[in-house]
C-alpha cells in the first residue's frame, strides 16, 4: 500500500447507546475531527457548523485514508458519493488497529490506539480527556458532562489533535514492518483492509426484515414449541 500519498482522520462523536451498541453511528453525531496528511498538515473542527463534505474534499485527494477502527471513521463518510466515488476509482482506506492484529500473528484484535500507541510503538503516555471526564469520571463530575458535546471545546480539541498524530506514527512505523516481512505479509494486510471496506458498505446498507413474515414464522415457532414442552414434560 502506497505510504506516501495518505491522510490521517480521527472522528470523536458522542456516545449515547442505542440498541446496544456505544456511539451508534445512526443516533450519534460527529463533534470533532482531525485530519493530518504526509505533509503535517492539521485540520479539526469541533460541534457545529462543520461540513462533512469539506473533510471528504480534503480525503479524495489522496491515495490513502488512515484511521484506527476505521470502519467506525468511514461509516459516517459512506453516505457521500464523493466518497464512494473516491473508493471505486482505488482509493484505499487503512486501519491500523486491524493491521495489528494481523502483524500480532491474530493475538491482538481490538488494540486500543492509547494501548498500542505507548506500549508497541514509542508514544509518550498522555491523558485522553475524553476517557477520562466521561468514561473514568468520579461521581462529582456526574452531573456536569452528560456527553462528548457537553466536554470543554479545547479538551476536546486535544484528544482529537493528538490522537491523528499517534496514528500515524503507528501506520508509518507498521508500512516499515510489513515491508520487513515482505509480500506475502502485505497482500494480507490489502486482503483485510478490503474485508474492512465490504463489511463497512454492509453495516450501512442494513439487512431488510420483513417484519410480518418476522412474527408470523415467531408465532409459529412459538406454537411449536409449547407443543413440545408439553410432550418433554409428559415424558419426563
Amino acid at each position: 500500500m502506497n505510504n506516501i500519498n495518505y491522510v490521517v482522520l480521527d472522528i470523536e462523536t458522542n456516545s449515547k447507546k442505542v440498541f446496544g451498541r456505544t456511539a451508534n453511528f445512526m443516533y450519534n453525531d460527529i463533534v470533532a475531527y482531525s485530519l493530518k496528511d504526509h505533509n503535517s498538515q492539521l485540520t479539526y473542527y469541533v460541534r457545529e457548523p462543520y461540513d462533512i463534505e469539506d473533510m471528504i474534499s480534503i480525503i479524495i485527494k489522496h491515495d490513502v485514508l488512515v484511521a484506527h477502527n476505521a470502519a467506525f471513521e468511514c461509516i459516517y463518510l459512506w453516505e457521500y458519493e464523493q466518497f464512494q466515488e473516491w473508493v471505486k476509482k482505488g482509493g484505499k482506506i487503512y486501519c491500523t488497529q486491524a493491521a495489528e492484529y494481523v502483524l500480532s500473528n491474530y493475538t491482538t484484535q481490538w488494540a486500543s490506539l492509547r494501548d498500542l500507541a505507548v506500549t508497541k510503538y514509542g508514544c509518550l503516555e498522555r491523558v485522553k480527556y475524553i476517557d477520562q471526564l466521561l468514561f473514568k469520571r468520579d461521581k462529582t463530575l456526574k452531573e456536569l458532562y452528560n456527553d462528548v458535546s457537553d466536554l470543554p471545546v479545547d479538551l476536546v480539541l486535544e484528544d482529537v489533535r493528538n490522537d491523528v498524530k499517534d496514528t500515524e506514527v503507528i501506520y508509518l512505523k507498521q508500512q516499515e514492518l510489513i515491508k520487513q516481512r515482505g509480500l506475502q505479509l502485505q497482500h494480507t494486510v490489502d486482503d483485510k483492509m478490503n474485508f474492512i471496506l465490504s463489511t463497512i458498505e454492509m453495516e450501512y446498507n442494513g439487512a431488510y426484515v420483513d417484519k410480518h413474515t418476522l412474527i408470523k414464522n415467531r408465532n409459529t415457532l412459538d406454537n411449536e414449541l409449547g407443543d413440545l414442552n408439553i410432550k418433554i414434560k409428559e415424558i419426563v
